[in-house]
């Protein structure tokens, strides 16, 4: 018996795993208290289960709205601005007008530190007691958690492990680069640690009251790597898990992928309050640096791009009478107009007013949908501009299509490949609204909706095993023909591994990876470890970037280590569909909001739904959880896993 549970900005999804089957639920999530709803939605399932994993955007969303724990930042002298200088990149090369991202800590709470290491280790000034001793007496009472950042610490920690045993009797947090980070350049190290130390008091609070309402329930945390660790893990490093809800979703993906043979996914996860695209080109795609909110973040995660366009996501005009949707979102609380409670339009709204999601059923199963209101807040909305409330609900939809679109190209089509060659699979509550407009905008010939598309982000915590990632910088330390100096090396990061996992490493499974670059170049690529590492960089080059120099002698950069603890999978039983007709499945009829005018539309029960059987669009497949749309001129059919594969007629 085994429960997956994620926690995002508008619900909280929970899968419950005893004897091949699956029970599910579908709650509000409690902003203010979110283990508040972790628990609640335990005590819906009939026992105890045997261990919980759970994702959450908890650490996400502190980062989006700079909720974070005040923090120090003690940095080698000469350095105080180096995160409010950063790479000066421009996000926006042709804006006439930007606003700076202010850096997390403002300039008043970095302190110096006189100190030097040199490039290669070497201790060029010495940190002395008296130094430590004035910097402490500066340090402001109100701090919270402290991050230690000096140069070249991943060559030689030795300073800032002085810095820790200096501050160790204080009640603070307290993050060093060395230990967070060990790479080189200064400011993703520096970024991605202070991040980390602004989130640790957020964290450990939230892991604090997960552990006092679990008491001895057994609770991991998914990472942003798609692997699972502790919680007491989560609390020193939680900037490990600021992707941590995401990555269930594409980890299910994958393991639906596989049980299908089908490789080759555009995923598409639209919850209330975002949209998270990911492509899956035969394995899981993971990248080592991110941003998130304009702050540089460097540990392995997933490769996903977040868009802030989901359900709850509010509709506005701006200022050149434009609509707009989102990145503001309704939440949970207050939630769209029709919930009931809340003041702003929202996509479910326009969905709402269309027919798509019709009147009478519930969300979930437990929220009553109040549309009421909604012809009218529409009508006021379209005034402005001289529009219809039809055509200011399917204006608002087709804008969100255009973000959501605009996001899959992304992970896509900059990356050199064509989304016509991929299936796409879209999940989250809304998900399945929004499928058919996008595989048909992006030329994708079919879409897959899995079974348990509401919830699937927590079905695929499920299959998060526990796996930790080990980075060491070895630039001009290592040279690919010096295989002793990389085996000394990997050897030291195995070290930390056996450590971290108190085990063998003949009880874990390893992937050993490197970082290479050409001389002169700024960025590297990975490529595994082995007698050919520096062939499949050449060939890894050429196919990112169109030309090689295998002339040349790459630099080796970083070394990586992948440890996973190896465990059996979770066996989750196909469901057994029914043995009735297409007619028995069906609900009603009404009509529905189309670009195309209002059209008489069948709405099925998708639980009561036979195999193999060809269902015409329009039509509306509808469950506790989420909600299909197939549009005019599509096919659906549910196979014998209970996915709903949709496509154009021919």
């Amino acid at each position: 018996m085994f429960a997956g549970i994620d926690t995002g900005g508008t619900f909280t999804d929970c899968v419950y795993l005893q004897a091949g089957k699956l029970l599910v639920e579908k709650l509000l999530s409690t902003p203010e208290n979110p283990a508040q709803a972790v628990l609640a939605g335990l005590s819906r399932f009939p026992s105890q289960p045997q261990a919980l994993i759970h994702g959450t955007t908890v650490a996400t969303n502190a980062l989006l709205e700079r909720k974070l724990a005040r923090t120090a930042l003690l940095v080698s002298a000469g350095f105080k601005d180096i995160l409010q200088i950063g790479r000066q990149n421009r996000p926006e090369l042709y804006a006439l007008h930007t606003e700076p991202v202010g850096a997390l800590i403002p300039r008043e709470d970095c302190f110096e530190v006189s100190e030097r290491i040199g490039s290669q280790g070497e201790i060029l000034e010495p940190l002395t007691e008296e130094s430590v001793a004035r910097l402490l007496q500066g340090l402001p009472s109100e701090i919270e958690s402290v991050a230690i950042c000096l140069l070249f610490s991943y060559r030689n920690p030795e300073h800032e492990e002085m810095l820790l045993r200096a501050l160790q009797n204080r009640s603070w947090s307290i993050s060093l680069s060395s230990q967070i980070l060990p790479e080189y350049r200064e400011v993703e190290r520096f970024s991605t640690t202070v991040a980390n130390a602004a989130l640790q008091p957020v964290m450990q609070r939230y892991m604090l009251a997960l552990k006092q309402g679990l008491l001895e329930l057994p609770c991991r945390l998914v990472q942003s790597n798609g692997g699972s660790i502790a919680l007491e893990e989560v609390a020193e490093q939680p900037v490990r898990c600021v992707l941590s809800g995401p990555a269930g979703g594409v980890l299910g993906a994958w393991e639906v992928g596989q049980q299908l043979g089908k490789l080759r996914l555009l995923s598409l996860d639209m919850g209330g309050t975002s949209t998270d695209v990911s492509l899956i080109n035969e394995s899981l795609p993971l990248q080592t640096e991110t941003q998130i909110s304009g702050i540089p973040l460097k540990v392995p995660m997933l490769a996903i791009h977040t868009v802030g366009a989901g359900g709850g996501s509010i509709l506005r005009y701006d200022a050149g009478g434009a609509l707009r949707v989102g990145p503001e979102s309704a939440g949970a609380d207050p939630g769209p107009l029709c919930y009931g409670k809340g003041q702003d339009l929202t996509v479910t709204d326009a969905q709402v007013f269309l027919g798509r999601i019709p009147e009478g059923i519930q969300l979930g199963g437990n929220l009553s949908l109040k549309p009421q209101g909604l012809e009218r807040a529409f009508t006021e909305l379209g005034k402005a501009i001289g529009l219809t409330a039809e055509k200011v609900a399917l204006g608002a939809l087709a804008v969100a299509n255009a973000r959501m679109e605009r996001a899959l190209r992304v992970v896509s089509v900059e990356k050199g490949e064509n989304p016509a060659d991929y299936l796409l699979f879209c999940f989250g509550g809304a998900g399945g609204l929004h499928a058919c407009e996008l595989a048909r905008s992006l030329g994708i010939k079919q879409i897959l909706i899995p079974a348990y598309a509401g919830v699937f982000s927590a079905w695929g915590m499920l299959f998060a095993p526990e796996i930790r990632d080990f980075s060491l910088t070895v630039l001009g330390e290592c040279k690919g023909g010096d295989y002793q100096a990389v085996r000394a090396a990997f050897q030291r990061l195995e070290l930390r591994a056996q450590k971290a996992f108190k085990t063998s490493l003949e009880c874990l499974d390893c992937v050993y990876q490197v970082d290479l670059r050409y001389p002169g170049q700024s960025y590297e690529l990975t490529v595994a470890w082995g007698p050919h590492a520096e062939t499949d960089f050449h060939e890894k080059h050429a196919q990112l970037h169109h030309f090689s120099r295998p002339e040349s002698s790459p630099e080796w950069v970083t070394l990586r280590l992948r440890v996973t603890r190896p465990g059996q999978k979770p066996l989750i039983s196909a469901p057994i569909l029914p043995q009735t007709s297409l007619s028995e499945a069906l609900l009603f009829s009404r009509t529905v909001g189309f670009d195309s005018g209002r059209l008489e539309t069948a709405f099925y029960q998708r639980a009561a739904l036979p195999a193999e059987t060809l269902i015409q669009g329009p039509a509306v497949i509808l469950e506790e959880t989420s909600t299909s749309l197939v549009l005019p001129g599509f096919e659906a059919w549910l196979d014998g896993w209970g996915h709903l594969w949709i496509q154009e007629q021919a």
